[in-house]
């Protein structure tokens, strides 16, 4: 989820920084988010009006106060969308494999006519798919949206930021997360820079457990937001505003070293 439905053009760069230095690796972090929200991607402070940003955090978390905010962060400390998420990638790795190693019939069937091949897989593997479907209350469309998006948005995604079939763990998608609303409530004045601190600090031995690289993380968190949100837009605009997060020489994802 972001405050922002809207993706960045460009990516924003504060010129007058001033956080302590302990908070740069956090902040790295967090602008794999910022980037597509359209924030200052190396900076403490928000780009955005503080009460843009009080609207975001209370239509889209439900974050109000410090009380709030403390509940909420420690649900992606604790548990967040990175196991209940890992059905839906497997979906789509599963995919991927029948498509690659599928007959003549399906071959064709998937060049010439996606969305029958999307359906004709649905049909094949409805067991499968009405487990997750049952398990998270989705509907059909959302299953036929997210196939469609991952394949044809297969090759920006490989060309920008890597291949989802190299993703095994989610739990980006819960951390850039944690930093972002911390960030956020920070600039609100829900909480103070010691609390800020401590909520961030949580998911940094995870996150350098987990992933090897910058750009693990970023591939990680693009693949989960078209998960959780399957939509042309957010498929198309994610690996273009990410890959040039990665590559910008003045990218924290570049100066800042991830271990």
């Amino acid at each position: 989820m972001s405050a922002n439905s809207s993706s960045s053009k460009h990516l924003y760069f504060s010129n007058d920084c001033n956080f302590p230095k302990e908070y740069e690796w956090y902040i790295a972090l967090g602008s794999i988010l910022s980037a597509y929200n359209g924030d200052y991607v190396n900076d403490l402070k928000t780009y955005h009006h503080i009460k843009w940003i009080e609207n975001g955090l209370s239509k889209m978390w439900d974050i109000k106060d410090n009380e709030t905010f403390k509940d909420t962060a420690n649900w992606l400390i604790e548990e967040g969308h990175r196991t209940k998420y890992l059905p839906r990638l497997d979906l789509l790795k599963r995919y991927r494999f029948e498509i690659e190693n599928a007959n003549a019939f399906f071959r064709i069937l998937f060049k010439m006519f996606p969305d029958s091949a999307i359906s004709y897989y649905q049909k094949k593997n409805k067991n499968h798919i009405r487990d997750i479907k049952n398990s998270d209350n989705l509907n059909y469309r959302y299953f036929g949206k997210l196939l469609q998006i991952a394949i044809e948005y297969l090759d920006l995604y490989q060309k920008n930021i890597g291949d989802y079939i190299q993703v095994d763990s989610l739990l980006a998608w819960d951390a850039v997360r944690l930093v972002n609303i911390s960030r956020w409530a920070l600039n609100c004045n829900y909480i103070n820079e010691e609390e800020f601190y401590y909520y961030i600090s949580q998911i940094k031995e995870p996150i350098q457990n987990t992933y090897d690289n910058w750009q693990q993380i970023a591939l990680a968190y693009a693949t989960a937001a078209i998960i959780w949100y399957p939509v042309n837009e957010r498929a198309k605009s994610f690996p273009i505003i990410l890959g040039e997060l990665l590559n910008d020489e003045r990218s924290l994802l570049v100066t800042c070293p991830f271990k």
